[in-house]
Protein backbone atom coordinates (compact mmCIF):
# COMPACT_ATOMS: atom_id res chain seq x y z
CA UNK A 1 0.00 0.00 0.00
CA UNK A 2 1.00 3.56 -0.54
CA UNK A 3 1.50 6.15 2.17
CA UNK A 4 -1.53 7.55 3.97
CA UNK A 5 -2.57 11.08 2.99
CA UNK A 6 -5.44 13.19 4.29
CA UNK A 7 -7.67 15.73 2.61
CA UNK A 8 -9.53 18.53 4.34
CA UNK A 9 -13.15 19.10 3.36
CA UNK A 10 -13.51 20.68 -0.07
CA UNK A 11 -9.85 20.31 -0.92
CA UNK A 12 -7.18 18.14 -2.52
CA UNK A 13 -5.03 15.77 -0.55
CA UNK A 14 -1.32 15.46 -1.13
CA UNK A 15 0.04 12.47 -3.06
CA UNK A 16 0.03 8.95 -1.64
CA UNK A 17 3.31 7.52 -2.92
CA UNK A 18 4.65 3.99 -3.38
CA UNK A 19 7.76 2.45 -1.78
CA UNK A 20 10.91 1.29 -3.55
CA UNK A 21 10.45 0.26 -7.18
CA UNK A 22 6.69 -0.20 -6.82
CA UNK A 23 4.46 1.97 -9.02
CA UNK A 24 0.91 3.37 -8.56
CA UNK A 25 -1.70 1.03 -10.05
CA UNK A 26 -4.99 2.05 -8.42
CA UNK A 27 -6.85 3.03 -5.27
CA UNK A 28 -6.04 0.87 -2.26
CA UNK A 29 -8.31 2.55 0.27
CA UNK A 30 -10.38 5.73 0.51
CA UNK A 31 -12.17 6.65 3.73
CA UNK A 32 -14.74 9.46 3.67
CA UNK A 33 -14.89 10.74 7.26
CA UNK A 34 -18.30 12.36 6.93
CA UNK A 35 -21.66 10.63 6.54
CA UNK A 36 -24.45 11.19 4.03
CA UNK A 37 -24.31 14.22 1.73
CA UNK A 38 -20.50 14.07 1.64
CA UNK A 39 -18.80 12.90 -1.54
CA UNK A 40 -15.49 11.60 -2.85
CA UNK A 41 -15.63 14.25 -5.54
CA UNK A 42 -12.46 13.49 -7.52
CA UNK A 43 -10.15 10.46 -7.32
CA UNK A 44 -7.00 10.50 -9.44
CA UNK A 45 -3.99 8.29 -10.08
CA UNK A 46 -1.07 10.08 -11.71
CA UNK A 47 1.33 7.45 -13.13
CA UNK A 48 4.83 8.17 -11.90
CA UNK A 49 3.61 10.53 -9.17
CA UNK A 50 1.03 8.84 -6.95
CA UNK A 51 -2.58 9.15 -5.89
CA UNK A 52 -4.67 12.04 -4.68
CA UNK A 53 -8.29 12.70 -3.76
CA UNK A 54 -10.65 15.68 -3.52
CA UNK A 55 -13.39 15.23 -0.94
CA UNK A 56 -16.36 17.58 -0.68
CA UNK A 57 -18.17 18.48 2.57
CA UNK A 58 -15.97 16.14 4.62
CA UNK A 59 -12.34 15.33 5.25
CA UNK A 60 -11.07 11.96 4.02
CA UNK A 61 -8.04 9.66 3.92
CA UNK A 62 -6.40 7.86 1.00
CA UNK A 63 -3.96 5.00 0.58
CA UNK A 64 -2.80 4.16 -2.94
CA UNK A 65 -2.49 0.62 -4.31
CA UNK A 66 1.05 -0.18 -5.48
CA UNK A 67 2.32 -2.98 -7.67
CA UNK A 68 5.29 -4.37 -9.58
CA UNK A 69 6.30 -7.37 -11.71
CA UNK A 70 9.94 -8.36 -11.24
CA UNK A 71 11.58 -9.52 -14.48
CA UNK A 72 14.61 -11.79 -14.94
CA UNK A 73 17.03 -8.92 -14.37
CA UNK A 74 15.38 -8.05 -11.07
CA UNK A 75 13.82 -4.83 -12.33
CA UNK A 76 10.16 -3.93 -12.53
CA UNK A 77 8.67 -4.72 -15.97
CA UNK A 78 5.10 -3.57 -15.17
CA UNK A 79 4.00 -0.43 -17.00
CA UNK A 80 0.80 1.54 -16.40
CA UNK A 81 -0.75 4.56 -18.09
CA UNK A 82 -4.05 6.40 -17.88
CA UNK A 83 -6.41 6.12 -20.84
CA UNK A 84 -7.74 9.33 -22.44
CA UNK A 85 -10.39 10.95 -20.22
CA UNK A 86 -14.01 10.86 -21.34
CA UNK A 87 -16.89 13.01 -20.11
CA UNK A 88 -20.45 11.78 -19.78
CA UNK A 89 -23.61 11.88 -17.71
CA UNK A 90 -26.01 12.33 -16.20
CA UNK A 91 -26.33 8.54 -16.27
CA UNK A 92 -23.71 6.22 -17.70
CA UNK A 93 -20.74 7.93 -19.25
CA UNK A 94 -18.84 6.41 -22.18
CA UNK A 95 -16.12 3.79 -21.70
CA UNK A 96 -12.61 5.18 -21.41
CA UNK A 97 -10.84 2.54 -23.50
CA UNK A 98 -7.30 1.27 -22.98
CA UNK A 99 -5.07 1.05 -26.07
CA UNK A 100 -4.24 -2.18 -27.88
CA UNK A 101 -1.88 -4.58 -26.12
CA UNK A 102 -2.75 -3.26 -22.67
CA UNK A 103 -5.28 -4.49 -20.13
CA UNK A 104 -7.59 -2.45 -17.94
CA UNK A 105 -7.00 -3.02 -14.22
CA UNK A 106 -9.37 -0.41 -12.78
CA UNK A 107 -10.20 3.28 -12.75
CA UNK A 108 -7.46 5.89 -13.00
CA UNK A 109 -9.79 8.85 -12.45
CA UNK A 110 -13.40 9.41 -11.35
CA UNK A 111 -14.32 13.11 -11.28
CA UNK A 112 -17.82 14.19 -10.26
CA UNK A 113 -18.49 17.60 -11.82
CA UNK A 114 -21.57 18.39 -9.74
CA UNK A 115 -21.62 20.06 -6.33
CA UNK A 116 -20.50 17.66 -3.61
CA UNK A 117 -22.94 19.24 -1.15
CA UNK A 118 -26.03 18.49 -3.23
CA UNK A 119 -27.97 15.50 -1.87
CA UNK A 120 -29.10 14.64 -5.40
CA UNK A 121 -25.64 14.48 -6.97
CA UNK A 122 -23.32 11.47 -6.75
CA UNK A 123 -21.13 9.04 -8.65
CA UNK A 124 -22.82 5.85 -7.56
CA UNK A 125 -21.74 3.02 -9.89
CA UNK A 126 -18.21 2.27 -11.12
CA UNK A 127 -17.56 -0.55 -13.60
CA UNK A 128 -14.71 -1.82 -15.79
CA UNK A 129 -15.33 -4.13 -18.76
CA UNK A 130 -12.80 -6.73 -19.90
CA UNK A 131 -14.29 -7.30 -23.33
CA UNK A 132 -12.08 -6.71 -26.37
CA UNK A 133 -14.32 -3.90 -27.62
CA UNK A 134 -14.71 -2.27 -24.20
CA UNK A 135 -11.33 -2.74 -22.55
CA UNK A 136 -11.90 0.10 -20.11
CA UNK A 137 -14.00 1.68 -17.37
CA UNK A 138 -17.14 3.79 -17.15
CA UNK A 139 -19.00 5.58 -14.36
CA UNK A 140 -22.67 6.28 -13.62
CA UNK A 141 -23.12 9.90 -12.54
CA UNK A 142 -26.45 10.85 -10.96
CA UNK A 143 -27.75 14.30 -11.94
CA UNK A 144 -24.32 15.50 -13.02
CA UNK A 145 -21.64 15.09 -15.62
CA UNK A 146 -18.31 13.53 -14.77
CA UNK A 147 -14.91 12.49 -16.11
CA UNK A 148 -13.60 8.92 -16.24
CA UNK A 149 -10.17 7.49 -17.09
CA UNK A 150 -9.01 3.88 -16.94
CA UNK A 151 -5.74 2.45 -15.65
CA UNK A 152 -4.08 0.42 -18.42
CA UNK A 153 -1.31 -2.11 -17.73
CA UNK A 154 1.25 -3.94 -19.84
CA UNK A 155 4.59 -5.72 -19.44
CA UNK A 156 7.89 -4.68 -21.02
CA UNK A 157 8.93 -8.27 -21.82
CA UNK A 158 7.24 -10.34 -24.55
CA UNK A 159 8.08 -13.49 -22.57
CA UNK A 160 5.43 -12.59 -20.01
CA UNK A 161 1.79 -11.62 -20.20
CA UNK A 162 -0.88 -10.27 -17.90
CA UNK A 163 -3.93 -12.45 -17.34
CA UNK A 164 -6.70 -10.18 -15.99
CA UNK A 165 -10.04 -11.60 -14.86
CA UNK A 166 -12.98 -10.36 -12.83
CA UNK A 167 -13.68 -11.93 -9.44
CA UNK A 168 -17.00 -13.07 -8.05
CA UNK A 169 -19.58 -10.40 -7.22
CA UNK A 170 -20.47 -9.88 -3.55
CA UNK A 171 -23.79 -8.22 -2.68
CA UNK A 172 -24.47 -6.75 0.76
CA UNK A 173 -27.68 -7.58 2.60
CA UNK A 174 -27.81 -4.26 4.47
CA UNK A 175 -26.02 -0.95 4.86
CA UNK A 176 -22.46 -1.14 6.15
CA UNK A 177 -19.49 -3.23 5.00
CA UNK A 178 -19.83 -5.82 2.27
CA UNK A 179 -18.12 -9.14 2.74
CA UNK A 180 -14.67 -9.30 1.06
CA UNK A 181 -14.80 -9.94 -2.70
CA UNK A 182 -11.78 -12.04 -3.60
CA UNK A 183 -10.03 -13.73 -6.52
CA UNK A 184 -9.51 -17.29 -7.64
CA UNK A 185 -6.45 -19.13 -6.33
CA UNK A 186 -3.28 -17.91 -8.02
CA UNK A 187 -4.64 -14.41 -8.75
CA UNK A 188 -3.97 -11.16 -6.89
CA UNK A 189 -6.35 -8.23 -6.51
CA UNK A 190 -5.21 -5.40 -8.79
CA UNK A 191 -8.22 -3.08 -8.45
CA UNK A 192 -11.99 -2.74 -8.28
CA UNK A 193 -13.99 -4.12 -11.20
CA UNK A 194 -17.32 -2.85 -9.86
CA UNK A 195 -18.84 -0.84 -7.01
CA UNK A 196 -22.58 -0.20 -7.21
CA UNK A 197 -24.53 1.82 -4.66
CA UNK A 198 -28.05 0.48 -5.17
CA UNK A 199 -29.59 3.38 -3.25
CA UNK A 200 -29.94 6.96 -4.41
CA UNK A 201 -28.29 10.00 -2.82
CA UNK A 202 -27.90 10.93 -0.01
CA UNK A 203 -26.88 7.30 0.59
CA UNK A 204 -23.29 6.96 -0.55
CA UNK A 205 -20.14 4.93 -1.08
CA UNK A 206 -18.49 5.94 2.17
CA UNK A 207 -15.33 3.81 2.41
CA UNK A 208 -13.65 1.22 0.20
CA UNK A 209 -10.48 -0.80 0.63
CA UNK A 210 -8.38 -3.64 -0.78
CA UNK A 211 -6.76 -6.19 1.51
CA UNK A 212 -5.17 -9.59 0.98
CA UNK A 213 -8.51 -11.31 1.66
CA UNK A 214 -10.54 -9.22 -0.78
CA UNK A 215 -12.05 -5.89 -1.79
CA UNK A 216 -14.70 -4.32 0.44
CA UNK A 217 -17.02 -1.32 0.28
CA UNK A 218 -18.92 0.45 3.08
CA UNK A 219 -22.33 1.65 1.85
CA UNK A 220 -23.85 4.35 4.03
CA UNK A 221 -27.63 4.06 4.24
CA UNK A 222 -28.29 1.33 1.67
CA UNK A 223 -27.17 -1.89 0.03
CA UNK A 224 -24.57 -2.32 -2.70
CA UNK A 225 -22.18 -4.70 -4.41
CA UNK A 226 -18.47 -5.09 -5.05
CA UNK A 227 -16.34 -7.12 -7.44
CA UNK A 228 -12.53 -7.28 -7.62
CA UNK A 229 -10.29 -7.09 -10.66
CA UNK A 230 -7.84 -9.99 -10.48
CA UNK A 231 -4.52 -10.57 -12.20
CA UNK A 232 -1.55 -12.88 -12.52
CA UNK A 233 1.55 -13.03 -14.67
CA UNK A 234 2.07 -15.91 -17.10
CA UNK A 235 5.41 -17.01 -18.49
CA UNK A 236 5.06 -17.70 -22.23
CA UNK A 237 7.27 -20.13 -24.13
CA UNK A 238 7.64 -20.91 -27.83
CA UNK A 239 7.27 -17.32 -28.99
CA UNK A 240 9.28 -16.18 -32.01
CA UNK A 241 11.76 -13.37 -31.47
CA UNK A 242 10.14 -9.92 -31.06
CA UNK A 243 6.62 -11.41 -30.96
CA UNK A 244 3.92 -9.04 -29.79
CA UNK A 245 1.05 -10.53 -27.79
CA UNK A 246 -2.40 -9.53 -29.00
CA UNK A 247 -5.52 -9.81 -26.86
CA UNK A 248 -8.56 -11.36 -28.51
CA UNK A 249 -12.26 -11.25 -27.74
CA UNK A 250 -12.08 -13.07 -24.42
CA UNK A 251 -10.01 -12.12 -21.42
CA UNK A 252 -8.09 -15.43 -21.34
CA UNK A 253 -7.47 -16.02 -25.06
CA UNK A 254 -4.43 -14.51 -26.72
CA UNK A 255 -2.46 -14.68 -29.99
CA UNK A 256 0.80 -13.24 -31.22
CA UNK A 257 0.81 -10.62 -33.95
CA UNK A 258 1.83 -13.20 -36.57
CA UNK A 259 -0.65 -15.80 -35.35
CA UNK A 260 2.21 -18.00 -34.12
CA UNK A 261 1.19 -20.52 -31.45
CA UNK A 262 2.60 -20.33 -27.98
CA UNK A 263 1.85 -21.70 -24.52
CA UNK A 264 1.58 -19.79 -21.27
CA UNK A 265 1.91 -21.48 -17.93
CA UNK A 266 -1.46 -21.58 -16.28
CA UNK A 267 -3.21 -23.55 -19.00
CA UNK A 268 -3.73 -20.98 -21.73
CA UNK A 269 -2.74 -21.80 -25.30
CA UNK A 270 -2.70 -19.36 -28.20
Amino acid sequence: MGTKVDSAANGWSGYSTCPGNYIPIGFGEVDLHGSKESQMNDLMVVPGAGFKVYCGASSCSLWGLCGRVVGPSGTNILKVASSPPVIGGPGWGPVSTCPANTRVIGHSRMDLHGSPTSINVEANHYMCDLGANQNGCSTYFRNSQGTTSSMCASLESSSYMLDIQQGAQVVSSAAGWTQPAGCEAGYQIVGFQEMDNYSQAPDDINHFKIRNNGAQVYYNGGRGNVRAMCGKVLLCTGLPANAQIKYTDTASAYKTSGGCPYTCTGGYTG
